[in-house]
């Protein structure tokens, strides 16, 4: 067992998801209001780590446990805002002038294959 250190810069209360280099869950839980956790971990290694706050994934990417005395782990919490925009298409018939179209498919991007 080694222990390690995770700080999240932001000050807040994450939950974090670690995997092993096999996808076996190793931890499942929580910082505290600092954003600080302290736990062991198995074995030494690459592991996958998720930040999560409010069920939104923040951060997802690998670390590494070694040897070394000292493993302490920060990471910055970046909230990335995700813009949806609402397009409105008016499609009518060449022929019949007028005539708007019930049903019908567009495709505004397809992928070569």
């Amino acid at each position: 067992m080694k222990e390690i250190k995770i700080k999240c810069i932001n000050k807040y209360k994450y939950q974090i998801i670690i995997y092993d280099c096999y996808g076996n869950k190793v931890f499942d839980g929580f910082t505290d209001e600092t954003g600080t956790l302290i736990l062991d971990v198995p074995y030494y290694g690459v592991y996958k780590i998720l930040i999560l706050r409010n069920k939104n994934i923040k951060v997802i990417t690998n670390f590494y446990v070694d040897e070394n005395q000292y493993n302490f782990f920060y990471f910055r919490v970046v909230s990335i805002k995700r813009y949806l925009h609402l397009v409105t298409f008016k499609i009518t018939d060449e022929y019949y002038k007028g005539l708007p179209i019930k049903e019908g498919k567009i495709t505004l991007w397809q992928k070569d294959t």
